[in-house]
Formats: structure tokens, C-alpha cells, sequence
């Protein structure tokens, strides 16, 4: 993924990297999720990975899939329990 100006991260790298491995996200959708939790818009993501909005659409989905949540809401809010140590995995 390029570089762009971006806000910080919101978690520690070593935290984010177990959580991907625990969770199997595949390479492009660790990208999305990356971008989403720096609070990318749908469209942002879209450019910024060079992605078709249905390609985007059916990635998301299968993220939701992965991590049972139902949103972009429920995923953030996961993925911060997880990497605050406060919430088992789903699965």
C-alpha cells in the first residue's frame, strides 16, 4: 500500500500483526482494514487501493465473515477489544 498522508495508526504494529495472524486476514484485506481504522472512507480505500466498489464490497463482506461482525463499526470495536486484550477471538 502507498504511503499517503494518513493518520496514525491507532495501535501498537506488534498488536495489529498478531491480531492479522490470529484472525488470517488475507494481504489485501489487511490493507482495508488498515485503512479503515484510520478512518478511510469507503471511496478513499477504493482509490487508494485501486479497487473496483463491488471488489470492495464482496472483500468487506468476507472481513465481516472472518471476524462475525456485521459492520465497520462492530469490526473497529473488535478489533481494539483484541488488541487491548479484552476480548476473546470470535470463532
Amino acid at each position: 500500500m502507498a504511503e499517503m498522508h494518513l493518520p496514525p495508526f491507532p495501535m501498537p504494529l506488534d498488536k495489529w500483526n498478531a491480531i492479522v495472524e490470529q484472525i488470517d486476514f488475507s494481504p489485501r484485506q489487511r490493507e482495508m482494514v488498515e485503512l479503515i481504522l484510520r478512518n478511510q472512507g469507503v471511496r478513499q480505500i477504493e482509490a487508494t487501493l485501486a479497487m473496483r466498489h463491488g471488489t470492495f464490497r464482496e472483500q468487506l463482506k468476507r472481513i465481516f465473515r472472518k471476524t462475525q461482525v456485521a459492520n465497520q463499526q462492530e469490526l473497529i470495536i473488535l478489533l481494539c477489544a483484541l488488541s487491548h486484550g479484552i476480548c476473546p477471538p470470535k470463532g
